[in-house]
């Protein structure tokens, strides 16, 4: 992933949102099979701001999809998966 973001840094154009939604993404599912959560709640949460700022005409119930997946990858911090059935239930 270091190899990732120095070629996205060195590049002498910003990359394409929709490749930063791509990198976004498969980067949250690495670190959540990681079990590092609050690296994958921040990975989202650039998520849904590239999302948020990027679309014009984004519908309310799109915007309520993505905040219910960021504030559930929020909760997955203070609680434990293996012993609380909520957050079992929840991912």
């Amino acid at each position: 992933m270091e190899d990732i973001h120095s070629l996205i840094v060195l590049a002498k154009k910003p990359p394409r949102p929709s490749l930063m939604a791509n990198y976004l993404q498969k980067f949250g599912l690495v670190l959540y099979k990681s079990d590092n959560f609050m690296f994958h709640a921040c990975a989202w949460h650039r998520l849904f701001h590239l999302y948020r700022e990027q679309r014009k005409s984004v519908s309310e119930h799109e915007l309520q999809k993505y905040a219910a997946r960021l504030l559930t990858d929020w909760s997955l911090l203070y609680c434990d998966i293996d012993t609380c059935d909520t957050c079992r239930q929840q991912v």
